[in-house]
């Protein structure tokens, strides 16, 4: 049964990866509150993967999850495959890339983008909230 908390924090983390592509795409500074060097991480060599910026990759996801969220509770399933299965796979694949991009944010780019970081420890949430 997938928790119905998915929404809002998918919808979350929907709205961030807008927020990110936005201000890449006006060219704006990105407001930091804690201070963090945002526009340097999201602007860095490491902002896409296969050519596709990384939070276009967000909305994707979020949008996905919202997606598969609503169509589990009104209970249908796509194909011979359970939202809940579709759902657990993606968010898994997803937990793994924001270690990913956390550890490149640590140890590579050493600054840290707190946007970044929420979405990360959105998709974490969801993932045990889809697992529980």
């Amino acid at each position: 049964m997938v928790n119905a908390f998915v929404i809002p924090l998918a919808f979350l983390g929907l709205i961030i990866s807008l927020y990110i592509y936005s201000s890449k795409k006006k060219s704006t500074e990105m407001v930091c509150v804690l201070g963090g060097s945002c526009n340097q991480v999201t602007g860095s060599k490491y902002s896409r993967t296969l050519g596709i910026p990384n939070e276009i990759g967000g909305v994707m996801y979020f949008s996905i999850i919202i997606i598969l969220t609503i169509l589990s509770i009104i209970g249908l399933d796509i194909i011979y495959f359970s939202t809940s299965s579709i759902m657990i796979t993606l968010t898994a694949l997803a937990s793994l890339f924001a270690v990913y991009l956390l550890f490149l944010q640590a140890f590579v780019l050493k600054k840290w983008c707190e946007y970044c970081i929420i979405t990360s420890t959105i998709t974490f949430l969801i993932l045990l909230l889809e697992l529980i």
